[in-house]
């Protein structure tokens, strides 16, 4: 996988925290597939430096984890770029493409705990598949939506309506 920009890099770490937040508010985790989502130290130098200047303290420090498998999802989508105004099933087929790119890399949880954890359940719908998933299926969400609110400021224009509410009734807006 080529490199990301550090902007791109900081702006991943950053929106990362926002997608471990929406999934341990919306899903039911297990304490310890939980625990392998965030870091306690919220001093980490590894952070991104986005993430120290806006951290006042209630923003979430992700693990090295959740933040490599949203890089290799960013990574996916700014390869399929093109497509995502051409396909049908464009979440699917990212997701797809994500899990398969992460499921060759054994470094992305992968610690002795969730070992452990993982010998408990099921081998092909184990916590770590499910905690993939999750985070790619959250990361593509807010990435897709994120896309389609451009393409449409893009397509329609400024709205002026909102700011000029009397005078543009005479502009038939």
């Amino acid at each position: 996988m080529p490199e990301l920009e550090e902007y791109v890099v900081d702006v991943v770490h950053y929106t990362s925290g926002f997608i471990v937040r929406k999934i341990q508010k919306n899903k039911a985790l297990c304490k310890t597939c939980d625990s392998f989502l965030t870091v306690d130290d919220n001093n980490n130098q590894n952070s991104s430096k986005l993430f120290q200047l806006k951290n006042r303290g209630k923003l979430i420090n992700v693990s090295s984890d959740v933040h490599k498998t949203c890089l290799v999802t960013e990574y996916i989508i700014r390869i399929c770029n093109e497509d995502l105004l051409r396909k049908k099933n464009i979440k699917l087929i990212l997701s797809l493409k994500a899990l398969n790119e992460l499921s060759s890399d054994n470094t992305i949880f992968n610690s002795k705990e969730i070992k452990e954890h993982i010998l408990q359940q099921d081998l092909l719908d184990n916590h770590r598949s499910q905690l993939l998933k999750l985070i790619v299926d959250c990361y593509i969400t807010l990435r897709l939506h994120h896309f389609a609110k451009s393409h449409t400021f893009a397509i329609s224009g400024r709205n002026i309506r909102h700011n000029y509410t009397k005078q543009i009734l005479f502009h038939n807006q």
